[in-house]
């Protein structure tokens, strides 16, 4: 589910049969539809900061929701930069910045503007 339509994804939800699982194509909705019943998540930040990103999911499948709530929030400046420009440049230029790769990008891609590039640099 990655409509960004939380009623459409809880809908979804209540309405799944019983052996199917939803899972969240959208980072930003992810946490929230999880907690919601939802079963995971396809991620972009989750490559670039796997590891905050994958407890807030799993804190969530524990339905702890506070501690979920807390590295989500911690996340969402990031969630935002890298889409900020268009996917995948903003992955990419994270990416770069941690050693994974050159922040080279084929055309029609272009690199995120020089401002993005540093705030994404500068983010923890």
């Amino acid at each position: 589910e990655a409509a960004g339509d939380m009623a459409q994804a809880l809908e979804l939800l209540r309405t799944k049969p019983e052996d199917f699982d939803i899972i969240s194509g959208d980072d930003m909705m992810a946490l929230p539809i999880t907690l919601a019943g939802g079963a995971g998540v396809i991620s972009v930040i989750g490559q670039g900061l796997p590891r905050a990103f994958s407890d807030t999911i799993r804190l969530g499948l524990a339905g702890k929701a506070k501690e979920a709530y807390a590295l989500h929030y911690h996340l969402m400046p990031a969630i935002d930069m890298i889409f900020a420009e268009g996917n995948p440049a903003g992955i990419k230029a994270m990416l770069a910045h941690q050693g994974f790769c050159k922040n080279v990008l084929r055309l029609p891609l272009t690199p995120v503007s020089h401002q993005l590039n540093e705030a994404i640099k500068s983010f923890h």
